[in-house]
Parts: structure tokens; sequence; C-alpha cells
């Protein structure tokens, strides 16, 4: 099954009801390995390394793309970094965008005062676009750039979750 471009809410007074937006044809992604940074064998769920069997520990773990069977690209950190800065440039170049930020994860925790790892809280960072309203968002996305923006992200992101959200202020 397609997996959704777009999840999100729409309220009608007190009633909310949740509508997931799936892709009308078929994408071709990159979906990133976890690998040992010594020999690029592929990583376990519980971080083991499948040609010695040995558990990895994760500061010899780095991200690859298998562009064929066991043969990996991989990305470091500053690959990473490299991917964001570019992918801000192109989102600059969307129409309509009011405000990006780029939240990078420095401490994950699952239950509040309780730190957890990355097994538990798979989450390297957040993303905010900010948009006047919806139609502004649904024209940036549907641009030309909003299309370059998105292929770009698909290029060094392994999953991308999206929310539309209505700021209420409390403070």
């Amino acid at each position: 099954m397609a997996r959704p471009i777009w999840k999100g809410m729409i309220s009608f007074g007190l009633v909310s009801v949740p509508v997931v937006l799936y892709p009308a044809e078929q994408s071709h992604t990159l979906s990133f390995s976890m690998l040992d940074k010594r020999d690029f064998a592929p990583i376990g769920y519980k971080r083991y390394n499948k040609t010695t069997g040995k558990e990895v520990p994760w500061n010899d773990i780095v991200k690859g793309y298998e562009y064929e069977k066991d043969q990996f690209v991989v990305m470091s950190e500053e690959d990473f970094r490299r991917e964001w800065r570019i992918h801000g440039d192109f989102v600059r170049k969307m129409p309509g965008v009011s405000a990006y930020r780029q939240n990078v994860v420095v401490v994950r925790e699952r239950e509040k005062g309780k730190p957890c790892d990355y097994d538990t809280l798979p989450i390297d960072g957040i993303v905010e676009l900010w948009f006047k309203d919806e139609q502004t968002l649904q024209d940036a996305f549907g641009s030309a750039a909003g299309q370059t923006t998105m292929a770009h992200a698909k290029t060094f992101l392994g999953d991308i979750t999206a929310f539309l959200v209505a700021e209420r202020r409390v403070v």
C-alpha cells in the first residue's frame, strides 16, 4: 500500500475527522539502511552485524543506501547536514512559505523526565514550514519549486510524516 503524503484533521465545530492523502502514482524513494561503519554490513533491528552476528554499538553505525545487492553508499552526519542546507535553499524558492525551521532532536524522552534511546524514539528532527492558509500550502507544494523540494527530500530522508496544524496561542 502507498505511503500517505499528507495526514491531518478537518474540524466541524466540536467534531474532528481524520484525513489521509495518498499519492495517485507509485513513488520510488530511497530507503536508508543502518550499516556497521567498519565494513558497511547491514545492521539488524537489535543493532547486530548481519555478517558476524555481533552486536554493534550506536557509535559504530552509519546510514547508507543499498543501490545494488550488498553495495552501499554511506552518508555521514555531515552529508545529512549538507543536504539539510541544500534543502533549505529549495524551500526558499517555494512560493508562499512565510517561515521555515529545521529542529534537530538533541534529547529524546518518550515520557517526560525519562530519557530514551533512538530505538525507542527514532526521530532525528522536525521541520516546520509556515503558510498563511491551507490554500497557500497546497499551491506551494503543487508548484514546480514544491515538487523539486519534495523530490530532494526523498533523496536523503527515510520517512516523511506531515501534519497540517493551526496555531492556537495559549500564552
